[in-house]
């Protein structure tokens, strides 16, 4: 009953695995999880050999494992990457477990399929150069400052250039400490709405360079999440010519 139990349970088990016998170290049992994942037949992996079929083929701390195999030991979670039937390879976490299986010292092999997670780390990545390439060649003067404290994370070049501060002078310093907005009640206003709303659209408000130059300035602001932190994004239109020509006019 019991060897009925384990082998309900080792059909069903989600993960994929595979045991092998130690004394000659063919693969015995396969689950339909390993089979799916690798696109392997049952034939294909029962009665292969370790050797031929090398699941620590290319795994981060193959040595040990391999003689952990050799032991009969435990061998520790490790990535590595899992050949496929069709010649491919995918990213897994590898364990494995020795067992008795009928009188005979096996070792059970596990796997987590680390493809999904491969794929969005891959995607977020190129989000984030993508994001990092807009930002710093956007023409607009824009920032990135903390959500909770206001702390100044990054400002692109056009910044730098309109309001004549180095990045030492910004960077890492909150938006009081600057102080470039020239009407303190709008900074205080502004940074309230975006705690509210999570966004703002063309809020007209006057900045003050360094070296105290005066720009009208139509602020578009959004909430943006930087490494699982909640920050705002401020872009910052300079509208001084058109406020002086609506003057005129």
């Amino acid at each position: 009953r019991a060897e009925q139990r384990f082998e309900k349970t080792f059909a069903a088990n989600p993960a994929p695995a595979v045991i092998c016998r130690l004394s000659d170290l063919r693969y015995i049992k396969v689950n339909p999880g390993f089979l799916e994942m690798t696109g392997y037949a049952r034939d294909q992996v029962i009665g292969t050999s370790t050797y031929e079929l090398d699941v620590l083929e290319q795994a981060e701390n193959k040595e040990l494992a391999k003689q952990r195999l050799r032991e009969g030991a435990t061998i520790t979670q490790m990535q590595a990457q899992l050949r496929l039937a069709d010649g491919g390879s995918k990213q897994v976490i590898v364990a494995g477990q020795p067992l008795e299986l009928n009188d005979e010292a096996c070792m059970l092999f596990s796997f987590v399929d680390m493809e999904p997670r491969h794929k969005a780390e891959v995607a977020l990545r190129q989000s984030e150069e993508r994001f990092a390439k807009a930002f710093r060649l956007t023409p607009v003067p824009t920032l990135v400052c903390s959500a909770g404290d206001q702390v100044v994370m990054d400002v692109n070049d056009a910044f730098l250039v309109t309001l004549a501060y180095s990045p030492e002078e910004v960077v890492g310093k909150t938006i009081a400490e600057i102080d470039f907005f020239h009407d303190k009640g709008a900074r205080t206003r502004l940074f309230s709405a975006l705690e509210k709303t999570g966004s703002l659209d063309r809020v007209d408000v006057r900045v003050r360079s360094k070296d105290n130059e005066l720009f009208d300035c139509s602020v578009c602001a959004d909430t943006v999440n930087i490494q699982d932190s909640p920050c705002y994004l401020l872009v910052m239109m300079d509208i001084t010519e058109r406020k002086r020509t609506e003057l005129e006019l």
